[in-house]
């Protein structure tokens, strides 16, 4: 098994990073057959092969996955995928 680790600095407030997050990432893990379930500033992540969590603090998110076995064969283009998406959020939340 696997272990991802991601963390993304942000300016912005907290609620607004998660609205980011639901509306750009959501459909990306729902095309991978990933859900997530928000609780305030923190979620559940889990898929097949796949768990985790993402928690936003106030100046950074931090995204956690465990990976399966057949998953970790695949962790470092995992890990890329995520980090380009999470990339993206400090400039979409420029425009919010």
């Amino acid at each position: 098994m696997a272990t991802i680790t991601i963390r993304q600095a942000y300016v912005g407030q907290p609620a607004q990073a998660v609205a980011v997050l639901r509306e750009h990432a959501s459909p990306l893990l729902a095309e991978h057959g990933i859900k997530w379930e928000w609780e305030h500033h923190s979620a559940n992540i889990c898929g097949k092969g796949v768990k985790g969590h993402c928690q936003v603090n106030p100046d950074e998110i931090e995204v956690e996955l465990r990976l399966g076995l057949l998953l970790s064969a695949f962790s470092h283009r995992i890990e890329q995928e995520i980090a380009k998406a999470l990339q993206q959020v400090p400039a979409k939340l420029a425009l919010v």
